[in-house]
Order: structure tokens, then sequence, then C-alpha cells
């Protein structure tokens, strides 16, 4: 975790603002999502145990990161991104 003293005085603010009402800015999940390329990696990963008897190498991430854009839109890692370290 950083210190206070590495951040600018433009990121404290920008932080501050941010604090004050923390729902702004957060994704909201899409009326309809578009569940098709949570389907095809389901199969994918299937296929995999069927075929070689263990999933594809770290298929709940990409799992996690399908149902994500799915829910939330293609934007959804840019706000991720910004919003942890």
């Amino acid at each position: 975790m950083r210190s206070i003293k590495d951040f600018s005085t433009e990121e404290i603010e920008r932080e501050i603002e941010r604090r004050k009402d923390p729902n702004e800015g957060v994704p909201q999940c899409c009326d309809n999502p578009d569940f098709t390329k949570v389907i095809e990696l389901v199969k994918e990963i299937v296929k995999s145990v069927a075929n070689d008897g263990y999933p594809i190498k770290d298929h709940a991430h990409w799992m996690f990161d399908a149902v994500s854009i799915a829910c939330y839109g293609e934007n959804f890692w840019d706000w991720w991104s910004d919003n942890t370290e």
C-alpha cells in the first residue's frame, strides 16, 4: 500500500471527491446481459475436462472475467483497474 506522501494533491482531492458518493461511477448491471461468451467458455471448460481430465488453466479467473463483462459491459475492467490497487 502506498503512503499518503506518495500521492499528489490532485490524486488526494480526486479520492476525497470520490468518497463523498461511493456509488457514483459504479457500473450498473446491464438490463439484458449477453451470456454468449460465458456459455462458450463453459463449453470449453467441460471439453477440456472431458478430453484432458482437468479444466483449462485459470478457469475460475476466465469465468469471472466473462461473467463480469456479460453483466456490466465491455468497460467493466477499465472501471475495475481504476478502483483497485
